[in-house]
């Protein structure tokens, strides 16, 4: 889970500061009227890299904020502040080289600008946040889980389409399709949805291998038997994971009416399709 910032939240107005700092740019500005193109153009650059701490650091700032107002959030893939802080000694370092003696005073003028930079606005979270709760892990192993099985079953009936055979689409796609409602729906509710996991994970590995068994059979003369096979192992093994699913009922936002009802409508429209 990454943390997220609506355009209308407050965290979008400018983060304290920042704009004090934008103004040390200003004599940077000069160059373009008391310099020359070289100059002009050093100038351009160094502005250019200015914006881009300025930049980073702002979006640092609302990261922040945001990982510091949800419960449970993962730690900034980039650390922006810390990189936009980066800049901005870097920034430092390359005036002073051209007004100080030596490269040792630059480097100490650019650490102690990246310094008073992290100093003033902080440091990027390091770490996750809540993620070690085991209702979070649950969580996420569920809608990780839903999210396979929906993109393994859409393979399937991918592949299943290049066989150019309209009424085993029809049916190969209704029946996926029961087994994908399923899955979001029993992923809603973790507890309901760990014990079957791994019935779940068995039945796309044995229908992604009927898969292959009826494609490597279809230009064979053994066609109309391999899919026979085809639909009836499928059949039954849709079967066997609603029923499991039907001994494992949803306790949050479905009751066992709801559920039935759901798995009685997608065998209507499976049956009809047959």
């Amino acid at each position: 889970m990454d943390c997220r910032r609506s355009k209308t939240d407050d965290t979008d107005a400018q983060p304290p500061g920042l704009g004090l700092l934008a103004l040390a740019a200003c004599p940077l500005g000069l160059w373009f009227f008391h310099g020359s193109m070289m100059s002009m153009l050093s100038a351009s650059v160094l502005l250019a890299l200015f914006a881009l701490a300025l930049w980073l650091v702002s979006e640092g700032i609302h990261f922040h904020t945001a990982y510091d107002a949800t419960e449970i959030a993962l730690r900034p893939r980039l650390p922006r502040k810390l990189i936009g802080s980066a800049l901005i000694g870097l920034l430092v370092l390359i005036l002073s080289a051209t007004q100080l003696a030596g490269l040792l005073p630059a480097l100490g003028c650019g650490a102690v600008a990246t310094g008073l930079c992290l100093a003033a606005f902080g440091i990027d979270p390091m770490r996750d946040k809540g993620t070690d709760d085991p209702a979070f892990v649950l969580r996420e192993r569920a809608r990780a889980a839903s999210e396979t099985a929906e993109h393994r079953l859409d393979h399937l009936v991918a592949r299943i389409d290049i066989l150019a055979d309209p009424d085993l689409c029809r049916q190969t796609d209704a029946m996926c399709h029961a087994v994908t409602r399923l899955s979001r729906a029993l992923s809603q509710d973790p507890d309901a949805m760990r014990p079957l996991l791994r019935p779940l994970m068995k039945f796309l590995d044995m229908a992604l291998h009927e898969t292959d068994r009826l494609i490597d059979a279809w230009p064979t003369e053994n066609r109309d038997f391999a899919r026979k096979r085809f639909l009836a192992k499928l059949a039954a093994m849709v079967e066997a994971f609603e029923s499991r699913a039907r001994r494992h009922p949803m306790a949050v936002g479905q009751d066992n009416f709801e559920l039935e009802a759901d798995l009685l409508i997608d065998r209507m429209v499976r049956e009809t399709t047959a």
